[in-house]
């Protein structure tokens, strides 16, 4: 006989099949579909008029090995490899900037999880999972290792297969790549290949005698490409002939103003007429309408990255300010803009829609040729550019990511300026960059790292690193370490003595308090409360913001019938000082936030909406005290059971932030998930389903990154699943996970955690709970590995192993009150976690007759239905399991047991 049970197994309700307490398993999970072509990266631009030169390369391409092509600075080599690379046509494409080891592993293992390869290793791993798919398959494939910085770096990386060419580029000593892969040398133009590439970016100049002087102009330039590209600009520009360029060339005021290069950087025979060509396509540049701006515009784009500068960074103030004052009169933006468009037309700069290109060559000649007073202002110039064009959004990662890529070239190139007279904002801006990113504990260890500089360079002492050492305990902080943050505190505090900031003292509690040490914490506000109220410098309006803050870790610490009393003698001296509302509106808040803790959600409910109702009417509805109050009065609705008011009021809050803000704005975006969420729990799924469809094509309407999306996708899997469509929340967590692993790397939480929502939905499709068991137990060992035992990924999996054991008979009763205990310590026992581990036991204690055991399920059950709506799983097994075993339901069927098959009568 088969029979069916209702099972809980974490997110959903699932259905386990079984008969004669066997059950058989037979689970693939699918692999997303690869979306075709697969590419990573991208070549420059065609150079117009540049000569085909594809031809040197046949014999190397013939032998059917990887390709290495090795010449100075200048010569075209990525031009040629870019040229092969576009005619190759192949679905899978990769370009990768080869600086370093990293940066080639890095590309390997997007385009790996591009092509739904295996990521489950290290990025060493990856590489070879990729290379050995690439040594395979049958599939074109063209890969393009370009501009290698060591070639031993690549040693390892290299592709090779009958179906795919690879093409590496690099100046330098190629011995550590000779034995798999063929050299082909490509020098400068041959006598042909020069007068073809004059004649063709010629070609529209109407001039008697243009060419007369070709032969002798490119041989004075020595064939090489980057000189005659800017001997071409310059030719166009001016109207000039061959002969009259070559007789500007050849001024000796055109070179005496160079200083020598490194003759590793272009090739010694090179370095003059590149420099040369350079400086006249400069002069000309700068001689356009508006006069004398390309110029200094080009120091400064000499600081920067050359693969990438935002072309806002040149149009800011501080350098229209700069401008001004050389040209003594006022530069607008539209003339720094035109200032830029003379560069591109000199071929000194490639302008693409926000982005500024260049080549290191003419940006390295610059840096050498301006002495060290005018570098030391570009560089200044440059740093001040770029914290100016800082975006209010700091969480939009492309953005974030190109400033970072400057300030580390800027931080290489010209450092000395920004430690003068101390640290420049630019250097705190770019640790910044990895936290509100996503990276708090990057952000934590480049502030060390900074901190240590600082001491360096400006001493143990100074305020510079103080702040960075702040830094780093505020992203320690920011990434659940708070014994580090703690740790770090504790010194800055011990080094300051009786001088140390009540901020600092403040911060110190609240790190303290959410460590687990909320007595500690308290202690300390008593003593910061105490000095704040013997100091001439505190206001009285800062001293009760002070005692609001003791009294919320006062309740929190155990005591919340004194903290309301303190907080409401708060709100009676409030009277007494002018203007007072807004810090009425936080003592109120931290009132209701006291009644949360003591268990009196109606009460702080009623708070929360009055609140919420005033600082509307006389802040506004987007006010940043209004949303605060307004986002705790959609929490207290859902806690007080009112899922439908919060979703109602959630909807409320969208429409006015949408009046405001930008629908890509990372706010809005957030709003709305709140409001699917809300609306799921409210027992509407498919309505969170509707409104997560239509963020998600809304975003990709407005072509939004795909990793910005991530948190719309995940959601629209998960009230997909739980709308009762489990096959469609497996599909889009497997393509979500696939990109993912390819954009953040296989440790990340958010791998962890689609990992396992793959799992349970690929469970709840295929009915076989059962089949879960081995992928969560490697997921288990990741995790531990990756994040610890105490992360709430490494509790979800092992409760579900729990959960399985417990379907299949075994006894795990103590397992799950020893795992209860440590939730509890935590401080999580009110979470999801917390109430499946509650929920289980109950059931146990059920089944054996316990009566406590019936009234715990029915207190348990509206906290769970505030949590996470009536519509949740837990909150049905607690509804099922009260009417199965109240007094009632047992007078209708009789005895409840239970066996290894579930709960029968």
């Amino acid at each position: 006989m088969t029979e069916q049970y209702d099972v809980h197994v974490s997110d959903s309700y699932g259905v386990m099949t079984g008969s004669n307490n066997s059950m058989t398993v037979n689970v693939q999970q699918a692999i997303a579909p690869v979306r075709w072509p697969v590419t990573y990266g991208r070549e420059p631009a065609t150079i117009n008029g540049a000569v085909d030169r594809r031809g040197r390369l046949a014999v190397a391409i013939s032998e059917g090995m990887p390709i290495v092509l090795v010449g100075d600075g200048g010569v075209g080599k990525t031009e040629l490899a870019a040229q092969e690379f576009r005619a190759h046509r192949a679905r899978i494409a990769l370009w990768v900037t080869a600086t370093s080891r990293t940066a080639v592993l890095s590309a390997y293992r997007s385009a790996a999880g591009k092509l739904r390869l295996d990521l489950g290793g290290g990025d060493e791993s990856t590489a070879d999972e990729l290379l050995g798919w690439l040594a395979r398959t049958d599939e074109p494939w063209v890969v393009v290792l370009d501009d290698i910085a060591h070639p031993a770096d690549v040693h390892g990386l290299i592709p090779q297969g009958l179906a795919g060419l690879t093409l590496l580029t690099t100046r330098w000593d190629t011995s550590a790549v000779d034995a798999v892969a063929t050299r082909v040398d490509v020098g400068v133009y041959t006598l042909e290949e020069a007068a073809h590439f004059l004649r063709n970016k010629l070609r529209s100049l109407k001039i008697p005698g243009l060419l007369d002087a070709a032969t002798e102009l490119a041989a004075e330039l020595g064939h090489l490409p980057l000189a005659l590209g800017h001997a071409a600009a310059v030719l166009r520009e001016d109207r000039l002939t061959c002969a009259a360029y070559l007789a500007k060339l050849r001024s000796p005021e055109t070179i005496a103003e160079l200083m020598p290069l490194d003759p590793q950087e272009v090739g010694i025979q090179y370095r003059t007429p590149v420099a040369a060509a350079w400086q006249l396509a400069l002069d000309r540049a700068d001689a356009r309408h508006p006069a004398g701006l390309a110029r200094p515009l080009w120091s400064v784009i000499s600081c920067l990255d050359s693969n990438g500068i935002p072309e806002g960074v040149l149009l800011t103030e501080p350098v229209r300010t700069r401008l001004s004052a050389s040209q003594g009169v006022p530069v607008t933006r539209t003339q720094a803009k035109k200032a830029l468009h003379n560069l591109a037309a000199l071929s000194l700069i490639q302008l693409s829609p926000g982005t500024i290109r260049t080549h290191t060559i003419p940006q390295r000649v610059t840096r050498e040729t301006l002495g060290p007073g005018l570098l030391h202002l570009s560089g200044r110039l440059a740093a001040d550019a770029l914290a100016d064009f800082w975006p209010a959004d700091e969480t939009d990662r492309a953005t974030a990511d190109r400033l970072a890529a400057n300030i580390d070239v800027l931080r290489t190139v010209c450092p000395e300026p920004l430690w003068e007279p101390d640290a420049h904002a630019l250097l705190f801006g770019r640790g910044r960059i990895f936290g509100k990113t996503g990276r708090p504990a990057e952000a934590a260890g480049y502030f060390r790292a900074l901190a240590g500089e600082c001491a360096d360079r400006l001493g143990p002492a100074h305020e510079d690193t103080r702040l960075a050492r702040e830094e780093q305990a505020e992203w320690l902080a920011e990434a659940g370490d708070y014994d580090q943050a703690v740790a770090v505190l504790r010194m800055l505090l011990a080094e300051s003595g009786p001088t140390a900031s009540l901020g600092l003292q403040l911060r110190l509690a609240g790190y303290l308090g959410h460590a687990g040490d909320a007595a500690a914490a308290l202690t300390l506000l008593d003593r910061v409360v105490g000095e704040a109220a013997e100091r001439n410098d505190v206001d009285a309006l800062h001293l009760l913001n002070l005692r609001a803050e003791r009294a919320r870790w006062r309740a929190v610490a155990g005591d919340p019938e004194r903290a309301l009393a303190e907080l409401g003698d708060l709100l009676t001296a409030l009277r007494a000082i002018r203007d007072p509302r807004l810090a009425e509106f936080g003592v109120r808040s931290t009132m209701a936030e006291c009644r949360e803790v003591a268990g009196q959600p109606a009460a702080a409910l009623r708070e929360w909406r009055s609140l919420a109702e005033e600082a509307t009417r006389e802040l506004g509805p987007t006010d940043a005290t209004t949303l605060t109050i307004r986002h705790r009065r959609i929490l207290a609705e859902a806690a007080a059971g009112t899922v439908a008011a919060a979703a109602a009021e959630q909807q409320r809050l969208y429409d006015d932030l949408s009046a405001v803000f930008a629908p890509e704005a990372p706010r809005l975006i957030r709003a709305r998930l709140d409001l699917a969420r809300y609306q799921g729990r409210a027992d509407s799924p498919g309505r969170a389903v509707e409104e997560l469809t239509e963020a998600l094509a809304d975003a990709r309407r407005r072509a939004r990154p795909e990793a910005e999306l991530y948190g719309i996708r995940e959601s629209l899997a998960k009230w997909r699943g739980r709308s009762g469509q489990p096959d469609l929340a497996r599909r889009d967590y497997q393509e979500l996970l696939a990109d993912q692993r390819a954009e953040l790397g296989e440790e990340h939480t958010s791998v962890l955690l689609s990992r396992y929502q793959l799992i349970y939905w690929s469970g709840v499709a295929d009915q076989d709970l059962f089949a879960m068991r081995q992928p969560l137990l490697t997921l288990l060992e990741d995790a531990r590995r990756f994040v610890g035992d105490d992360h709430p990924i490494t509790t979800r999996c092992e409760i579900q192993l729990l959960t399985l054991r417990q379907i299949d008979g075994d006894d795990v009763t103590l397992e799950a009150a020893a795992l209860l205990d440590r939730l509890t310590a935590r401080g999580e026992r009110d979470t999801f976690d917390g109430f499946t581990l509650q929920n289980a036991l109950l059931a146990d204690r059920l089944s054996r007759g316990d009566p406590e055991a019936l009234r715990e399920c029915r207190r348990l059950l509206p906290l769970v239905e505030a949590r996470h709506g009536p519509g949740h799983p837990i909150a049905k097994a607690l509804r099922h399991n009260i009417g199965k075993f109240a007094p009632e339901s047992l007078a209708r069927g009789g005895r409840i047991v239970h066996n290894k098959n579930g709960w029968t009568r």
